[in-house]
C-alpha cells in the first residue's frame, strides 16, 4: 500500500506552530510585515534618489539675456536693398507650383520628388532650398512657407526626405547634408534661379543639417536661414525641452528627474548615436550671411543661448553677417488662427483643437523674403536682434554623464527587469501546474489507482497570495506611472495646467508603489513562517519575487517611488552607488 504523502514532500517543513516556520507571537507577524515593507520602501527611495542624477537646472546668465535683448519690436528690414536696382518684390504676386522627379545621385539612383514654387513672372529669382526637420518629410510640407515667399519674389525648392538616412536608431546627418547640397547645385542650374543668390533654409533638426551641408559640400551657398535652431546636441536640447515643458505643467521635481537619467544614458549597440551630434564645428566654418529666427512661445528651444552660440561661432569664422529675429509663435512659428479664442495657448502643436493647421506668422515670411532679396545689404542690418523679448526659463545645461559602471548598471537593470517580467507569470504558471498535478495524483492515490505518492513541489505554503500581490503591485505601478507620464507630457505640449490632476495622479502612483512595498513585507513574513521550502518551490519563489522586485526597482529609478524625494543636483550617480555608498 502506498505511503501517504508527507508535508515535506509537498515542499514545506513544518514549524512549531503547525503551519510552518517559527511562531511570531501575537504581534510578531505585523511587525515583520511592517519592517519588511519599510525596508522595501527605503530601498526603492534609495534607488530613486541615489540611483542616478537629479533635476536641478541653473538660472540663465543675466548678461547673456541683456546681450541678446531685441533692439525693438520691429522685425522688418527697411534698409534692405540690392545695389543698383533697389528693393525686390515684397507684395503678393502670382506663383507657379510644379512637382517633378529629379535624379540627384546619378542615373542609377532612385529619383527624388522635388517641388518648385516660384513667382509666375519670367526671369531669374533668388532661391531657397528647404531642409526638413524631424517632424517633416514630404515635398508638400512647406506649402504655406513657399507660397508666401514666392509671392514676394523668392523661388523655393523642397524635396522628399530620404528615409534610408533617417530613423529612430540611426540618422546619417552627413549623408543628408550631401543630398541637400546636391539639391542646391541642381537648383542653381535651373532657368528660374539666380545661381549666386541660392541658399538654404533649415528648420529645427534641419538647422543642424544646413551648416553641415554648406561647410562640407557647398561653400558657395549665398546664405543660411536657421529657424528654431537647437544649436546644441539633441541630448542636451532634449533635456532642456523636456524640463521646460514639464516645469510649465508643474510636474513634481521627483518626476522631472526622469529627464537627466534618460538623456544621460548611452544606449547599447550604438543606437541613437545622433543624440551627440555637434553642429558647432560646422557653424564655425560659415562665411555666408545667416538669418536666425525663433518663436518666443516655443519652450523647446534655447532661444537666448542658441542665438548667442551662433553669433559666437560665426565670430570665430570672422563672419559678422547675422540677423536674429524673435516672433510670436510656436516651434514652427505658427500662431493661433482667427477662429481660436484670443487667449488660446500657442502650444507646441502645429494644429488647433479642430485639427486645422495654425497659420504661419505673416511677419516671418515677409521678413525672410526681404532679407534674402536685400542681400548683401541686409546681411548687416541696423538692428541685429529685433522682435519680441525671447523666453528661456533656465540654462540648457549639459546632460549628466553617467560613469561606465553606472551605464552598465542601468542597462543591466533594464535587461534584468525585462526578463524578470517574464518570471512572475512563469512562477505563477508553474505553481498552478504543480497544484493541478498534485490534485490529480492525490485523486489517483485515493481511488487506489497506481500513482506516485511524491507530489510536485509548488510555492511555499501561504506565499502565493503575497507573491501575486507583489507582482500585481509592480505591474500596476508601471501602468499608472506610464499613464501619468504620458498625460503630463501631453498636457505640457499643449501648455495646459491641471494642478489637481498632476498632484493626485502622482500621489496615486506613489500609493501603488507603497502598496507594492507592503506586499514585499507580507511575502517576507510568509516566507519566514513557511520554513525551509523544497528546492523547486524555492526556485519558483525566487523567480517570481525577483522579477517583480526588479520591475519595481526600475519603476523607482524612473520616478515611481513610495514617497516624494527632494530635488537634488546633477551629480552623476550610478545605480551601483546604492550599494557602494
Amino acid at each position: 500500500m502506498p505511503k501517504p504523502p508527507t508535508k515535506r514532500s509537498a515542499g514545506v517543513t513544518t514549524g512549531k506552530d503547525g503551519r510552518g516556520g517559527a511562531a511570531f507571537g501575537k504581534y510578531g507577524p505585523v511587525a515583520v510585515v511592517a519592517a519588511g515593507g519599510a525596508a522595501a520602501a527605503w530601498a526603492l527611495n534609495r534607488i530613486a534618489r541615489r540611483g542616478g542624477p537629479s533635476w536641478d537646472p541653473l538660472p540663465l546668465d543675466p548678461d547673456l539675456v541683456d546681450h541678446m535683448a531685441p533692439a525693438g519690436p520691429d522685425t522688418s528690414f527697411p534698409d534692405a536693398g540690392t545695389p543698383g536696382d533697389g528693393p525686390r518684390q515684397t507684395q503678393p504676386a502670382d506663383i507657379v507650383r510644379t512637382v517633378r522627379p529629379v535624379m540627384l545621385d546619378g542615373e542609377d539612383a532612385e529619383p527624388t520628388q522635388v517641388e518648385v514654387t516660384r513667382p509666375a513672372a519670367p526671369g531669374r529669382h533668388p532661391v531657397i532650398v528647404f531642409a526638413h526637420g524631424a517632424g517633416t518629410g514630404g515635398h508638400e510640407e512647406f506649402a504655406e512657407h513657399t507660397e508666401q515667399l514666392a509671392q514676394r519674389g523668392i523661388a523655393c525648392v523642397v524635396a522628399d526626405k530620404a528615409p534610408e538616412f533617417f530613423g529612430l536608431k540611426h540618422r546619417d546627418y552627413e549623408e543628408m547634408g550631401r543630398r541637400y547640397a546636391l539639391l542646391g547645385r541642381w537648383a542653381r542650374t535651373q532657368d528660374f534661379a539666380e545661381p549666386d543668390r541660392t541658399g538654404y533654409y533649415g528648420e529645427s533638426e534641419g538647422a543642424w543639417i544646413v551648416p553641415l551641408a554648406i561647410a562640407e559640400f557647398d561653400p558657395d551657398a549665398a546664405f543660411a536661414a536657421l529657424i528654431s535652431a537647437p544649436v546644441m546636441s539633441m541630448r542636451r536640447q532634449g533635456l532642456f525641452a523636456g524640463g521646460a515643458y514639464l516645469a510649465n505643467t508643474r510636474v513634481p521635481a521627483g518626476v522631472r528627474r526622469v529627464l537627466p537619467r534618460l538623456f544621460g544614458t548611452r544606449f547599447p549597440f550604438g543606437w541613437a548615436e545622433y543624440l551627440d551630434f555637434d553642429v558647432r564645428p560646422y557653424q564655425r566654418r560659415l562665411t555666408c550671411p545667416v538669418f536666425v529666427a525663433y518663436g518666443v512661445d516655443d519652450a523647446s528651444m534655447p532661444q537666448v543661448e542658441g542665438a548667442a552660440w551662433i553669433e559666437q561661432d560665426l565670430a570665430e569664422a570672422g563672419n559678422d553677417q547675422l540677423a536674429v529675429r524673435y516672433y510670436r509663435g510656436n516651434h514652427g512659428l505658427r500662431v493661433p488662427g482667427p477662429d481660436e479664442p484670443p487667449d488660446a495657448p500657442v502650444a507646441a502643436r502645429q494644429c488647433d483643437w479642430t485639427g486645422k493647421t495654425r497659420p504661419l506668422n505673416p511677419d516671418f515670411a515677409r521678413d525672410l523674403a526681404a532679407w534674402v532679396s536685400g542681400l548683401p545689404g541686409a546681411a548687416r542690418p541696423r538692428d541685429r536682434v529685433a522682435g519680441v523679448a525671447p523666453s528661456q526659463p533656465f540654462q540648457a545645461g549639459p546632460p549628466p554623464q553617467l560613469p561606465a559602471r553606472g551605464q552598465l548598471a542601468v542597462q543591466a537593470l533594464a535587461g534584468a527587469a525585462a526578463l524578470g517580467a517574464l518570471g512572475v507569470p512563469a512562477a505563477v504558471g508553474m505553481a498552478r501546474g504543480a497544484r493541478r498535478l498534485r490534485g490529480k495524483r492525490g485523486e489517483a492515490h485515493d481511488a487506489g489507482r497506481p500513482g506516485s505518492a511524491v507530489m510536485a513541489p509548488a510555492l511555499p505554503a501561504g506565499t502565493a497570495g503575497p507573491l501575486a500581490a507583489l507582482a500585481a503591485g509592480a505591474a500596476a505601478t508601471w501602468a499608472a506611472h506610464g499613464t501619468y507620464l504620458k498625460t503630463a507630457i501631453a498636457m505640457s505640449l499643449d501648455y495646459r495646467r491641471d494642478d489637481r490632476l498632476i498632484t493626485w495622479g502622482y500621489r496615486g502612483v506613489r500609493a501603488l508603489a507603497a502598496a507594492s512595498a507592503g506586499a514585499a513585507g507580507w511575502l517576507l513574513e510568509r516566507c519566514l513562517r513557511s520554513g525551509r521550502p523544497a528546492r523547486g518551490a524555492r526556485a519558483r519563489l525566487v523567480l517570481g519575487a525577483g522579477g517583480a522586485g526588479l520591475l519595481q526597482a526600475l519603476a523607482a529609478y524612473w520616478g515611481a517611488t513610495p514617497r516624494p524625494e527632494p530635488p537634488g543636483d546633477f551629480r552623476p550617480r550610478s545605480f551601483l552607488s546604492v550599494v557602494c555608498d
